[in-house]
């Protein structure tokens, strides 16, 4: 897999373990451009906790650079989470939680 070793690496890094299981899927929607890399792929990474990351990548695809994490307490998204050259986002929705007093 040559292309999305950006989001595995940072998939690997949220989740702060390594998956125990991965699958894939490649495909390749214009040929004559890339006969000898795949052009496509789908993932999904299960890790020892249970956590299951999913994600895409392409060349071909329109430009895109987005992580969004969804769990049973809330969500966070950063975009563009992988340009570098570009200004960089956090959003997200948690529940509050009362401070101690």
């Amino acid at each position: 897999m040559d292309i999305g070793i950006y989001c595995v690496n940072t998939m690997r890094w949220v989740a702060g373990s390594a998956p125990l299981d991965a699958t894939a899927y490649r495909w390749t929607d214009v040929p004559e451009r890339f006969s000898e890399v795949e052009d496509s792929t789908a993932f999904r990474l299960t890790h020892p906790d249970g956590l299951v990351c999913q994600g895409t990548s392409s060349y071909s695809s329109m430009a895109a650079s987005c992580l969004q994490v969804q769990g049973d307490q809330g969500w966070a998204a950063l975009n563009p989470a992988f340009a570098f050259e570009e200004e960089r986002r956090l959003f997200g929705k948690i529940p509050m939680v009362p401070a101690d007093v």
